[in-house]
């Protein structure tokens, strides 16, 4: 297996109540959300969802079609599945 590292992106909020600016306020630094591209979305969601007890709706998002698992079930980070 190998990595391929891709784009980092930063980001600053410009709505004093949205979601990233409560992590943000929050904390000092940190990693908010990863993306992450999978070869099968839909393997992927079949196993989050059992894993976590939570239904994954699928979007098209930024990067494709992705699902996002909330920091509830990561430990603190969102994380977004995807695959083009």
């Amino acid at each position: 297996m190998f990595l391929r590292f891709g784009t980092m992106i930063l980001l600053e909020s410009s709505d004093k109540s949205s979601v990233l600016q409560k992590y943000l306020s929050d904390h000092d630094e940190g990693i908010i959300a990863l993306s992450v591209e999978l070869s099968d979305l839909s393997k992927a969601q079949r196993i989050a969802e059992s894993a976590s007890g939570m239904k994954m709706d699928i979007h098209d998002g930024t990067y494709g079609r992705s699902f996002l698992l909330s920091p509830d079930v990561t430990h603190g980070v969102w994380l977004e599945m995807f695959q083009k």
